[in-house]
């Protein structure tokens, strides 16, 4: 997606400001929807917002994965953080309470950003 690659450009405040303004009217996004959302969006393989060399910390495909969810009218909680094992970024979505699809455990890291829905899901 040309919009997640365009935001991961920019600062995580500047991002922050963006993400917010997106979220208003959404619904909540439930575990499914997030997953679903990362599934079409990791699918794209290396040509697309998931290759390891182009998106290392995962910026774009989690900035991807919420704006899909926004186009379906939902949103999950798009987090970014700074790891403490490495000291680079690493950004994700949740759902429920828990990181969607992610291979790493979800405290390796301090939060620095987290834009989550303002209305909950609809269950």
């Amino acid at each position: 997606m040309a919009g997640a690659w365009l935001l991961a450009r920019w600062s995580p405040d500047r991002i922050r400001t963006v993400l917010r303004l997106l979220r208003a009217g959404a619904r909540g996004a439930t575990y499914a929807q997030a997953y679903q959302a990362r599934s079409s969006v990791v699918a794209l393989g290396p040509r697309g917002v998931d290759a390891g060399l182009i998106d290392p910390g995962g910026v774009r495909r989690s900035l991807a994965t919420v704006l899909l969810c926004r186009l379906h009218g939902t949103w999950p909680t798009w987090c970014t953080a700074a790891r403490t094992d490495t000291q680079e970024p690493r950004s994700w979505v949740e759902a429920g309470g828990r990181p969607v699809g992610e291979p790493f455990p979800p405290d390796r890291g301090r939060v620095v950003v987290r834009v989550g829905p303002l209305l909950p899901p609809c269950v």
